[in-house]
């Protein structure tokens, strides 16, 4: 692989790198402040080495970013939390296996792959459950986390999770009443 330098990158608002095979060793995109749209794999997307290959994407600040787009990429886990605009991210059919969004994003689509062992959603006013929300599967969930998400029915996830025959180590969900 060759490394590559973006001269400018403080000016981008799109980069697709779903044409290339971004390294951990190399990958640095903080300077992309402007970035409104990140694209690293795709619909049938294909590595073209297996070593040293991007697994952990942690965005640090990118206040403008609203849509990720990590589909069949390596990617194990993607740090969104300083990207308060985020609205879409697309993973289905990579191995993420965490992901961590902003409090209060406004995120209306988000497609996880089956590969998720942490679900976390706090605060995500938008997001709706069945509709903008998708997961491949629940297997692999160890921990779920449901608070101030209005549209989200905690209870059918939860329902959702444990008839997958997932283990759950921790489960907490805000605003459940039990009824004795």
């Amino acid at each position: 692989g060759k490394l590559i330098y973006i001269f400018g990158a403080d000016k981008l608002g799109t980069l697709d790198l779903s044409g290339c095979t971004p390294k951990n060793s190399n990958w640095m995109i903080a300077d992309c402040t402007l970035l409104r749209k990140l694209i690293i794999g795709g619909s049938g997307y294909t590595p073209a080495y297996t070593t040293d290959i991007l697994s952990a994407l942690n965005l640090g600040q990118m206040p403008f970013l609203e849509e990720i787009d990590i589909r069949d990429t390596k990617i194990l886990t993607l740090n969104a939390s300083g990207c308060p605009r985020l609205k879409s991210v697309l993973a289905e059919g990579s191995l993420l296996q965490s992901f961590n969004v902003a409090e209060a994003s406004p995120i209306e689509t988000l497609h996880l792959p089956s590969t998720m062992t942490d679900l976390r959603f706090v605060n995500l006013p938008k997001l709706t459950y069945g509709t903008g929300m998708t997961i491949e599967g629940f297997e692999n969930v160890k921990t779920l986390t449901v608070n101030g998400c209005p549209n989200i029915d905690s209870v059918k996830l939860l329902s959702d999770v444990l008839s997958a025959g997932a283990t759950l180590t921790g489960v907490s969900i805000s605003g459940l009443k039990a009824i004795a």
